[in-house]
């Protein structure tokens, strides 16, 4: 998992207006190439449905508190 790069892309959205806007308003296929994600990651990011960048972080933050748990489980 790269949580540090999912970290970076809502910095990102947070300290630039223009690049939150692109990505809640449809060229987030377009800024994710910029991104090293997993295809698991990238599949979640392209999949949130979102107006705000609360939103988007809230249920981004929702996908990663998952998967932590599903990592912490005895295999």
């Amino acid at each position: 998992m790269s949580h540090g790069v999912l970290q970076d892309l809502v910095a990102n959205a947070v300290i630039d207006a223009g690049f939150c806007n692109r990505l809640l308003n449809g060229e987030r296929r377009v800024i994710l190439r910029e991104f090293d994600l997993t295809e698991d990651e990238r599949r979640v990011v392209l999949g949130i449905e979102a107006v705000s960048l609360k939103e988007f972080a809230i249920q981004l933050d929702e996908w990663l508190v998952v998967q932590e748990g599903s990592l912490a489980l005895p295999g």
